[in-house]
């Protein structure tokens, strides 16, 4: 049985620091079964027992199972931006579109949690959330969107940033969608592991950089 990451959680947080403390432990929790199981097969109760709380303690804290997700996809967003700032900083100025879409898909590919829960945020994770944690996280989203914006427009002077913003959908949906299809259930694995399937497996990075090189492109010469 897994050692909980709270043993003195069962006490009520009053404090600002002792929420933000008990906050955090349940976002430990599931950031470590993340790392055993697919979000789907995580339930309130398994976040709870790793966390040392109640599932009624839980509740004080996040509305759902999903709000703890997308807490966490808000967190994995911040690594993401701050990377993907500092890696398009080299290229400012450059107006190399390829380039920053090879940027972007190399740094995205590599935080793998991140994609994965972008791929269920419409379809799942705003679901089964209250209006206020779903607005909370749309709001910050866009605030880092508009960070991408601003670090992609530098980097592509010729480009404006309205037109930049109006990409910021498509990139997001560009993502989820490659994700998903390029981790597929065992089942369609299986099928796509025949040699005359060959054409339907999707590389990843290789697919996203390609999708985002073509966006920027059509941007540049509309």
């Amino acid at each position: 049985m897994s050692t909980p990451l709270c043993r003195d959680c069962f006490r009520r947080a009053r404090k600002p620091e002792q929420i933000a403390q008990r906050r955090e432990a349940i976002l430990a929790a599931m950031s470590a079964l993340l790392q055993e199981r697919k979000p789907e097969d995580i339930s309130l109760n398994d976040v709870a027992q790793r966390a040392g709380l109640a599932k009624s303690n839980v509740y004080r804290y996040f509305d759902s199972r999903e709000a703890i997700l997308l807490a966490l996809l808000t967190q994995d967003g911040l690594i993401w931006m701050d990377k993907a700032e500092a890696a398009l900083a080299a290229l400012r100025g450059s107006g190399d579109g390829d380039a920053v879409a090879r940027v972007l898909a190399r740094i995205t590919s590599n935080e793998t949690r991140l994609c994965e829960l972008i791929s269920i945020a419409a379809t799942v994770l705003e679901r089964n959330t209250s209006d206020e944690s779903v607005l909370a996280f749309k709001r910050h989203s866009l605030q880092q969107l508009g960070r991408l914006v601003q670090v992609m427009s530098a980097a592509l002077p010729d480009l404006p940033p309205a037109r930049l913003a109006g990409l910021m959908p498509l990139f997001v949906a560009l993502l989820s969608g490659l994700w998903s299809q390029s981790h597929p259930v065992e089942s369609v694995r299986r099928a796509l592991a025949h040699p005359d399937l060959a054409p339907m497996r999707v590389d990843f990075q290789a697919s996203l950089e390609q999708g985002l090189a073509l966006m920027l492109r059509g941007l540049a010469h509309p």
